[in-house]
C-alpha cells in the first residue's frame, strides 16, 4: 500500500488536469468530499469503532489539520496543478 499510494496520487493528479472540475475552491472541495466519503465507506465496511470520547488536544490537532492541511494546503496544490 505504501508503494501504491504515491502511484495513485500521481495518476489522480494527472487525471484531474483533464477532468472538468468546478472552478476555484469547489474543485478542491469536491475532491476532499469524494475522498472522505470513500474512506468513511471503507471504515464502515471494516467495522471500525467510533471514539467514545474526544480529548481536547487531539481534537485541536484535527481542527488544525483540517484548516491548514486540507483547506489551505490542498487548495494551493490544486491551484498549482492547474
Amino acid at each position: 500500500l505504501m508503494l501504491l499510494a504515491p502511484i495513485g496520487w500521481a495518476l489522480g493528479s494527472t487525471w484531474a488536469r483533464s477532468l472538468p472540475m468546478p472552478p476555484g475552491l469547489m474543485g478542491a472541495a469536491a475532491q476532499m468530499i469524494t475522498g472522505g466519503v470513500s474512506m468513511l465507506l471503507v471504515a464502515v465496511l471494516r467495522g471500525e469503532p467510533l471514539p467514545t470520547e474526544w480529548p481536547l488536544r487531539e481534537t485541536l490537532a484535527v481542527i488544525y489539520l483540517i484548516i491548514f492541511g486540507s483547506l489551505i494546503g490542498f487548495s494551493a496544490y490544486t491551484y498549482l496543478l492547474r
